[in-house]
């Protein structure tokens, strides 16, 4: 008996829902987490096994007709996902859960998967932002490290981390409501964009928010349906953001002359010595490797924040190369099928990728499983659906 698509998606989101809210407690919150490393790989085995149920049941509706592309890109993803979850201790199994997301979240309304998104990433936010305020969790780390700026994390673990999380919940609101946002959202979100800016002093992430609603806020003022998806040039950018931005970063790490390197190296905190550091000492592999980075210790502070730059060091060049090639594909088609509003939301994440890691972790961002539109089944019926209220 086949079963209906939408308990396919419902089950989808729920698992997406529980999953997202357990990570980012796990991972980001700052509070004393009681569950042991067991409980953790023992609740992603779980939502594994549920994400295998809900691909059985996409298969089940195509009556198990895959298309070779599907067949081996699954195949490769897996195995791919599986060495490096190796490398990294805690962090591997949570890792390979978002990979396995992605490649049943191709197949499942993008819309749904944005509003769970956006349900599980505001409960956490506002409760730990709350739970601080009244001193049930406090903060975390409050001194950066690189600049020696005392910053507030807001009841979470570092400072940076509440600025992560609205900044991507402000890319899935803009998506997820498209032309039917109103002023008064715009604004509560530039509110909260730039209160939490004030606490935490994250430069990168509210410049990048407060342009995207900006820009939404122009589209809608003046009726703009199309945006600047209109003009060759910007759909050419739009289609190869990830790999522009990635070339970006590697010029502007490895390539610059003393002069400017020292001083675009200061604006950016020393993140591009750390950058260029790091891949002298540890050179590339095809398969990745081990590498502990230091995050405690100011004197001896060693991290790569560029996502590009640290999947490329620790996942390796073939998981590197099969994630570009995802994610252009999604850049590609999102462009042609002219939503604006995704494909400058993806934009935007091409150039927060070149300074902050959060790329591909599913409980930062919904949009990194737009990656499974490359190997989707096919199906008119069940794939991903990109259309939105553009």
């Amino acid at each position: 008996m086949k079963i209906n698509s939408k308990i396919i998606t419902n089950l989808f989101c729920l698992l997406y829902f529980l999953w997202g809210t357990f990570t980012l407690l796990y991972q980001a919150v700052n509070i004393p987490f009681l569950v042991s490393r067991t409980f953790n790989n023992i609740f992603n085995i779980l939502i594994i096994n549920g994400l295998v149920i809900c691909y059985f049941l996409l298969l089940q509706d195509l009556d198990f007709k895959l298309s070779i592309i599907a067949f081996f890109g699954v195949l490769v993803v897996v195995f791919l996902s599986v060495i490096p979850a190796e490398y990294q201790v805690g962090l591997g199994i949570i890792l390979f859960t978002s990979s396995m997301f992605i490649v049943v979240g191709g197949n499942i309304n993008f819309n749904s998967i944005l509003k769970t998104f956006i349900w599980f990433s505001s409960i956490i936010l506002c409760f730990t932002i709350i739970f601080n305020k009244f001193g049930i969790i406090a903060d975390g780390v409050t001194m950066d490290l690189l600049s020696i700026r005392t910053r507030r994390s807001l009841g979470f673990k570092y400072y940076s981390y509440p600025a992560h999380i609205i900044f991507y919940l402000i890319g899935a609101v803009v998506v997820y409501r498209g032309k039917k946002i109103t002023y008064f959202e715009l604004l509560v979100l530039e509110i909260a964009n730039t209160w939490i800016y004030l606490q935490t002093d994250t430069r990168t992430s509210f410049l990048l928010s407060s342009f995207l609603i900006g820009y939404a806020l122009i589209k809608k003022i003046f009726h703009c349906k199309k945006g600047l998806i209109k003009f060759k040039a910007m759909r050419v950018i739009y289609s190869f953001s990830f790999l522009i931005s990635f070339l970006l970063i590697c010029i502007i790490s490895f390539r610059l002359s003393s002069a400017r390197f020292v001083t675009l190296n200061k604006l950016f905190s020393g993140r591009l010595s750390l950058n260029a550091g790091n891949f002298s000492r540890y050179g590339l592999a095809l398969f990745g490797r081990n590498i502990t980075f230091n995050t405690s210790d100011p004197n001896f502070y060693n991290y790569i924040d560029s996502a590009y730059l640290q999947i490329l060091l620790i996942d390796g060049i073939v998981f590197f190369i099969v994630m570009m090639i995802m994610l252009t594909y999604a850049t590609i088609k999102i462009t042609n099928e002219g939503n604006d509003n995704l494909a400058m939301v993806l934009f935007i994440i091409s150039i927060f990728a070149m300074f902050d890691p959060q790329l591909i972790w599913a409980w930062y961002s919904p949009f990194c499983l737009l990656m499974g539109m490359c190997i989707s089944l096919k199906s008119k019926k069940n794939r991903m659906i990109l259309s939105t209220s553009e």
